[in-house]
């Protein structure tokens, strides 16, 4: 007597490689005992329409690898070797369940959002049946579906995501579900969080090449060296550049839109402190500050020695501006009171000068001849510490003096008498010349004065009655007050006649 007893798997789970389940011999019998395998020839009958299901020829239920879930049955016969017609069939049914399926929560390592990347796979812990799922379309594996992907994250095919370049920093959600192959609605869905950092933004303190603050300029830009994630940064308005804002910039400085610093003309020399901050247009607040330095210089100062054309010392006059070939940063000199002007000052002016505010000097009339040294400053008005100081020569000349010969009236040398005076026209710059004692006048010295002559104080000369009648030579000098050493020598004629001798013829 043979029985084949019905075998049945209420649950099991399909796996990646086929399994054996139960051995269809284990419960048939021979005479009411157990089979012996040996003894039966074992056939299918019916078999299972899927092929999943199949039995071997030693009893064992196989399940193929990745069997979708559901109810699988064939039918098998055994029958006696030594009675091949002594037989007896029954079923083996085996349900198969849904494979466990786990997405698991992820939270990235950051991503740069200013130069965006990719994350590693999310699924990196997600399991079906406690084994790392495979994504893929073949039975097995696993189909990754996006649900909901932030603006500027990609979720790839293989589970990563990648971020966009100039993406905001942030937590971003992505929702995605994994789904069996074999069992397309044997799913899981879960949210992970790909985390986006802001670039490192670095704004550099700057110390510029000095600007020359007389004529003003631009400096280089002060962000040159600021960088964003370690490239140098860009100004603008678009993702992945930077805003730049001043914080505190100086009056007579603008900081420009570029970066760069213009400082205005006459801006007074110094070390000028511009802070400003870098923002990202991506991160707005994501920001550094930092106070750079603008160097402003002094103009270059340069006062010229002068030699002047000579002044008439006696007369006096006005001298060319001793400032005339003075420059300030190679441009002449303008003297006033107002930025980009310079300051005069005089430091040593001697007796008799005057150095005039026009930067000219003045000399007073019977001023003596000589070169005089003024010593004068030049400041300017926009930084009065600089200066520059120098001497120039004021020539002045000795007046012109011209002592003319006169041969005088005659005078009658019985009687004796006095001549007009011999300086009449004796000039002193062109002008009849005042014998005196005072600046401006002359000093007169007989030098050969004949007997019976006398010179007088007043250029006369006195002639002595009883004088023999004759031409006279008389030699004198006239010599400035002002300048003892101008002097002119003449020799002019003093003529004397005889008296007038009248005999007159008498009748005794």
């Amino acid at each position: 007597t043979l029985v084949a007893n019905a075998d049945t798997v209420p649950s099991v789970t399909a796996t990646n490689a086929s399994q054996t389940l139960v051995n269809v011999f284990d419960n048939d019998t021979k005479n009411g005992t157990a089979l012996v395998p040996s003894d039966i020839n074992l056939t299918v009958t019916t078999a299972d329409p899927t092929g999943y299901l199949t039995v071997d020829t030693n009893g064992n239920t196989v399940l193929g690898a990745n069997a979708p879930a559901g109810n699988y049955e064939l039918t098998y016969t055994i029958c006696e070797k030594l009675n091949p017609t002594n037989c007896s069939s029954n079923t083996v049914k085996v349900t198969v369940g849904l494979s466990t399926i786990d997405a698991v929560t992820e939270t990235t390592t950051a991503i740069n959002g200013n130069v965006g990347g990719t994350t590693a796979a999310l699924t990196a812990n997600d399991t079906l049946n406690g084994t790392p799922v495979v994504i893929g379309t073949n039975p097995g594996q696993i189909k990754l579906t996006g649900i909901t992907v932030p603006t500027g994250l990609t979720l790839n095919a293989n589970g990563t995501v990648s971020v966009a370049a100039n993406t905001p920093a942030g937590n971003y959600n992505v929702e995605y579900s994994i789904c069996e192959i074999t069992n397309p609605t044997n799913c899981d869905t879960v949210t992970s969080v790909v985390v986006v950092t802001a670039a490192t933004i670095d704004a550099v303190t700057e110390t510029t090449t000095a600007i020359n603050g007389n004529v003003g300029g631009t400096t280089a830009s002060l962000t040159a060296n600021d960088t964003l994630n370690g490239t140098p940064v860009v100004i603008g308005t678009n993702p992945g550049q930077i805003k730049l804002t001043g914080i505190t910039v100086p009056t007579g400085l603008t900081l420009n839109a570029n970066g760069t610093v213009s400082v205005a003309a006459n801006t007074p020399a110094g070390n000028y402190n511009v802070e400003y901050s870098i923002c990202e247009i991506t991160n707005p607040t994501n920001c550094d500050t930092v106070t750079s330095v603008v160097v402003v210089s002094a103009a270059t100062i340069d006062a010229v020695t002068e030699t002047t054309t000579a002044i008439n010392g006696n007369v006096g006059g006005t001298t060319a501006a001793l400032t005339a070939n003075d420059t300030l940063n190679g441009t002449p000199v303008v003297i006033g009171t107002n930025p980009g002007q310079i300051k005069l000052t005089g430091i040593t002016v001697p007796t008799g000068l005057t150095l005039n505010a026009n930067g000219t000097v003045s000399v007073a009339a019977n001023t003596p001849a000589g070169n005089y040294n003024v010593e004068y400053s030049i400041c300017e008005i926009t930084n009065p510490t600089n200066c520059d100081t120098v001497t120039s020569v004021v020539v002045v000349n000795a007046a012109t003096i011209d002592a003319v010969t006169e041969t005088t009236t005659a005078i009658n040398g019985n009687v004796g008498g006095t001549t007009a005076a011999l300086t009449a026209n004796d000039t002193l710059n062109g002008t009849p010349v005042v014998i005196g004692t005072n600046p401006g006048q002359i000093k007169l010295t007989g030098i050969t004065v004949p007997t019976g002559l006398t010179l007088n104080a007043n250029g006369t000369v006195s002639v002595a009655a009883n004088t023999p009648a004759g031409n006279y030579n008389v030699e004198y000098s006239i010599c400035e007050i002002t300048n003892p050493t101008n002097c002119d020598t003449v020799t002019s004629v003093v003529v004397v006649n005889a008296a007038t001798i009248d005999a007159i013829t008498e009748t005794t």
